[in-house]
């Protein structure tokens, strides 16, 4: 069981994810849920502002994923080349200091606590 139906992400607000999609989105955000949480958290466990959390973090995986998509550089026609890149890894890396801001927004101090 998910932490987030699509029917619920919907409901909360959710708009970028298409419902063909959102099963991969929701998986990746669950991940990170539970790697912050260290796991305590159950599927049904979530109140409604969490879920709304899920939400938000679903939506900033989804667009982060959409940038980090090889994107055609230059072209050329006269002996047809193509150049494609990267985004830098900053976008990553501001994504995931994004995400810890949202869990902290959404989750208690409780429920992210490791133990350090």
């Amino acid at each position: 069981m998910a932490y987030l139906t699509y029917k619920a992400y919907k409901k909360k607000g959710g708009v970028t994810v298409a419902k063909g999609e959102f099963e991969r989105w929701q998986a990746m955000a669950e991940a990170h849920v539970r790697l912050y949480t260290s796991g305590r958290l159950d599927d049904t466990a979530l109140t409604s502002k969490q879920k709304r959390g899920m939400v938000e973090i679903i939506d900033l995986l989804h667009n982060d994923g959409k940038q980090l998509n090889r994107r055609l550089m230059s072209f050329s026609n006269g002996q047809y080349t193509e150049t494609y890149g990267l985004p830098s890894r900053t976008t990553t890396m501001n994504t995931q200091q994004e995400i810890g801001a949202l869990l902290r927004l959404y989750f208690t101090q409780a429920q992210l606590y490791r133990g350090v």
